[in-house]
């Protein structure tokens, strides 16, 4: 494997760019079918999800959502025990429109209206 270095410090890959490529190609190919027919949607927890959500949604075929949550559990370098959910403006918006989807609505809006604390719906 090779060596990757950021800022001062060394790391040695254990798996390959391809090998982790194919691996979530796989995974999109089974969850595509498993939920073919319906639209799910998909939570993704930040940061550390991203661009592993960003390949997945890429590689889905079937219709699907995409939200993230951030969650904590560090209060500087030292873990709590604790997981918290850190909630921002946006996701007020999209907590509105998580619980609506739930129940068979379908939500979308835009950054002005998260805003305004204010959700629209079709």
């Amino acid at each position: 494997m090779s060596i990757v270095k950021i800022k001062d410090k060394t790391f040695e890959t254990s798996i390959s760019a391809e090998e982790i490529a194919k691996r979530v190609k796989e995974l999109a190919q089974q969850l595509s079918k498993d939920f073919e027919g319906k639209n799910p949607l998909f939570l993704a927890v930040l940061n550390g999800s991203f661009i592993f959500a960003a390949d997945l949604m890429r590689e889905i075929t079937i219709p699907c959502e995409i939200s993230f949550v951030k969650l904590a559990s560090y209060q500087g370098t030292t873990s709590t025990g604790k997981i918290k959910e850190v909630i921002d403006r946006y996701q007020r918006g999209f907590v509105r429109s998580y619980r609506r989807h739930r129940r068979g609505y379908r939500g979308e809006w835009s950054d002005d209206e998260a805003d305004d604390r204010d959700v629209r719906y079709p």
